[in-house]
């Protein structure tokens, strides 16, 4: 917003923040990795009228823009070009916004660090040595590392809200239906993921909703005196999140209730077992679909010349998958969304961390990985996150309370479908004080 009020004042042109944003990336993502691929002249802005007009902006990899690299970080598409731009990325473009560049993501988004073999690991800036989270990791660290205010992201099980708070900025999941439609239509695509910008402060996050969002939401929003929270530390696994990440939620509840807010701890609402099994088996769905896709597409090629074994593990997990697992998944969208409306009909918020752990240490979650045991650490760690995709709900990271010794720890706030608006308003009252 600053950015675009300068250039409204006439102190900067668009040109030049972008060169400058260039600029920084040349001299920072050497040693970040965080961009994988940097516009030589970035068109000039749409609109120089518009709240962000002429703002710097990066795309994640899996995003389509019409004649650049649509790589998703995968080897099986570094070739590959874009050739349409979908309507969120067209109303960033309409409201003036200019793409600068893309960011680094695992393949496809399925891991929850971007470490691809085809482009290599994204650094934290915030934790030398640590992941950056996934899926829209380098997103998280160019707008931590300063490359640029504003950085696109997508989370189907978490992959803004985790790198958001591995790196202490800002991630909003908008509610199912939310956003403008980002991509091609897949049915697990579309109910599952939401797309937004990360940013540093609320007054962009809200200003970056306001452009992608579709419309048809709640307006109406909450103060924190008499808020009623669910204050919930254990995950869909049973377990409770490490010592460092419970004594950051600690801090956040005591400032919500000395706010006037009325805390109660809970449970995530649902069947946590069913939901966990759901995830399972669209990960391995997903992994085994792209599989198919880029194996038929490429017969004369070795699948493990194209694809992670992280990728083919799933496909190959996938023949374990009965059609009683596969009616589960689907079944749990609804049953989550129901679990959600009597949770959200007693409470207003939903307090919980966003990762079971701070930062883990690169490598850790490496896509070649054996996958046995992969799978088993990769599911603990996405324990608080998957809830509001199945749901369908608006949530949010946030990094006002601090780090611990490994990097950053987010807390999380999620409300009732619908209430993005309200959500993002609360987010904006708690950074305020």
């Amino acid at each position: 917003m600053g950015q675009a009020q300068a250039i409204r004042n006439g102190e900067f042109t668009s040109a030049e923040l972008c060169k400058a944003a260039q600029l920084r990336i040349e001299e920072g993502n050497p040693a970040l990795n965080a961009v994988t691929w940097l516009a030589e002249e970035p068109p000039a802005p749409a609109n120089e009228t518009g709240t962000l007009a002429g703002v710097p902006w990066l795309l994640k990899a899996s995003l389509e823009y019409p004649g650049w690299p649509f790589t998703s970080c995968s080897r099986s598409r570094m070739h590959a070009v874009g050739r349409k731009a979908w309507p969120f990325t067209q109303a960033c473009l309409d409201a003036g916004l200019v793409p600068i560049g893309f960011t680094g993501m695992p393949e496809f988004g399925l891991l929850t660090t971007g470490e691809p073999l085809a482009t290599g690991p994204v650094h934290n800036p915030a934790a030398p040595g640590r992941s950056a989270g996934g899926s829209s990791s380098g997103a998280a660290a160019a707008v931590a590392a300063g490359f640029a205010p504003l950085a696109h992201a997508s989370d189907a099980a978490g992959s803004i809200r985790i790198p958001a708070a591995n790196c202490g900025v800002i991630g909003l999941k908008p509610s199912r239906g939310g956003n403008l439609r980002a991509r091609a239509p897949h049915l697990i695509d579309d109910v599952l993921c939401s797309d937004m910008l990360i940013a540093r402060s609320m007054r962009d996050i809200a200003a970056s909703y306001d452009i992608v969002a579709a419309g048809g939401g709640e307006t109406a929003t909450r103060s924190l005196r008499g808020l009623r929270v669910g204050f919930a530390l254990t995950g869909l696994d049973g377990r409770q999140a490490a010592p460092a990440v419970v004594e950051k939620l600690r801090a956040a509840a005591r400032d919500l209730e000395q706010a006037g807010a009325v805390i109660e701890e809970v449970a995530i609402p649902g069947d946590h077992a069913a939901m966990i099994r759901a995830f399972k088996a669209i990960w391995m769905q997903e992994g085994g679909e792209l599989t198919d896709l880029i194996t038929a597409a490429n017969p004369s090629v070795a699948p493990d010349e194209l694809l992670e074994p992280w990728t083919l593990g799933l496909a190959k997990a996938r023949e374990t998958l009965d059609a009683g697992e596969t009616a589960n998944a689907f079944r749990q969208l609804a049953l989550s969304e129901f679990a959600s409306a009597e949770f959200f009909a007693r409470y207003d918020v939903l307090l919980s961390p966003v990762a079971q752990e701070p930062p883990i240490a690169l490598g850790r979650h490496a896509p070649d990985r054996a996958f046995a045991e992969l799978w088993e650490d990769f599911w603990p760690f996405v324990n608080f996150t998957p809830h509001a995709n199945i749901a369908g709900l608006p949530s949010i990271t946030l990094p006002f309370w601090g780090g611990a010794e490994d990097g950053p720890v987010g807390v999380m706030m999620t409300m009732k479908a619908g209430a993005d608006c309200a959500l993002i308003a609360l987010s904006r009252e708690l950074e305020g004080r």
